[in-house]
């Protein structure tokens, strides 16, 4: 009966590890960094368009919630210390939409190929305390634009994105 527990649990836990990786039909990596000339002070993250996606965490295209990425002041928790570089796309879905507690280093949406329309997506950064500046970079593929735009729906800044380059403002940090 034992061989047989075990037998059972090696299936389970070998089909668990076999479940692969989809490549999203449209996926755009976005590096977010600062200058504070500390290591680890960057972060590739991908957003993009998939027939299969979710506004939720899609694990078949490598989208996983990232637990606590940084400490709240006044709250005790097992986190990364609060002075890193961490920066987190933050899906529009449960726990929270309005928190950035919880986020995702992946963020594709639901769309068929050709896609028209808008999608959004909301990055959040904790910059190094000695950087003085956040910088965000892309380079799109073909036919895809983009604005950025402050949390308060461009109160402060808005800036449209060209095929490739970077972008900052002191509104960042």
């Amino acid at each position: 009966m034992r061989n047989l527990f075990l037998s059972l649990a090696f299936v389970l836990s070998s089909f668990l590890n076999a479940q692969t990786i989809q490549e999203a039909d449209i996926s755009i990596p976005i590096l977010v960094y600062d200058n504070s000339g500390n290591p680890n002070s960057s972060r590739l993250l991908y957003c993009g368009i998939d027939s299969l996606a979710t506004d939720s965490i899609d694990t078949f295209l490598g989208k996983y919630w990232l637990y606590c990425p940084w400490d709240l002041p006044g709250f005790e928790t097992d986190c990364i210390p609060y002075d890193h570089f961490e920066a987190v796309l933050d899906p529009p879905i449960e726990p929270d939409p309005l928190s950035f507690i919880f986020g995702t280093w992946k963020d594709f949406r639901q769309g068929v190929i050709p896609y028209s329309g808008i999608k959004t997506y909301k990055i959040a950064c904790l910059a190094y305390e000695a950087a003085t500046a956040v910088y965000i970079s892309w380079d799109f593929p073909e036919g895809v634009s983009g604005v950025i735009q402050d949390g308060l729906n461009g109160l402060i800044f808005t800036y449209q994105l060209p095929d490739s380059g970077s972008f900052s403002h002191p509104a960042l940090i």
